[in-house]
């Protein structure tokens, strides 16, 4: 699990130290290796991880929700201001806590962490829902795409996405992002299904 997660190296190393160095963290770790007690003999530290415990793992010197790093409280702080960096709305930056991290009372400590974030105050940043264009239906398979390039685990790739069929492909670029190779492997796609 841990070379699976959304974040570099150095942040995972963070969170591993600090689980070692956090009684409360090790506490969750016996828990979730000899079995919880009942929720009324739980420390309050530990009630509010009761009703994710059946989700709660441990691996590599790293406490997991699901696919999700638990976070000490020593670190939290640290991890609001580095999910804000860029001054995204609290939206933006609960989706993207919620692909990688977890603590109790996480959203509604982003969702304050935003509101009080003096840049934004000052920038006059809103939430602002974005209009959806809906787009016209398409009568066959590749008759219109949708094509977008991500990074996962240090490598690019794209992404096809067929409206028609909602069929997908990715194709790894490695590092090269240059529109000729984007071209490249787009061709090879289409080639496999008979358009060139």
């Amino acid at each position: 699990m841990v070379d699976e997660l959304i974040m570099s190296s150095p942040t995972i190393e963070d969170i591993q130290r600090h689980t070692e160095n956090d009684q409360e963290m090790q506490k969750l770790k016996q828990y979730i290796r000899d079995g919880f007690p009942e929720k009324g003999k739980l420390p309050a530290s530990m009630v509010p991880y009761f009703h994710v415990r059946d989700q709660l793992t441990f691996q590599n010197g790293t406490l997991f929700k699901g696919q999700c790093a638990v976070v000490p409280k020593t670190l939290r702080y640290d991890m609001l201001k580095r999910l804000h960096a860029l001054h995204m709305g609290t939206d933006a930056s609960l989706r993207h806590a919620k692909e990688c991290i977890y603590w109790p009372g996480m959203s509604a400590q982003v969702k304050d962490f935003v509101e009080k974030c003096d840049v934004c105050q000052a920038m006059g940043i809103r939430q602002q829902k974005e209009t959806l264009i809906p787009h016209p239906g398409t009568q066959r398979p590749w008759e219109k795409v949708g094509i977008d390039l991500f990074t996962l685990h240090g490598r690019e790739y794209v992404i096809t996405v067929d409206y028609y069929s909602n069929y997908f492909e990715i194709d790894t670029c490695e590092t090269d992002t240059r529109a000729t190779t984007i071209v490249r492997k787009l061709k090879m796609q289409f080639a496999r299904h008979g358009l060139t």
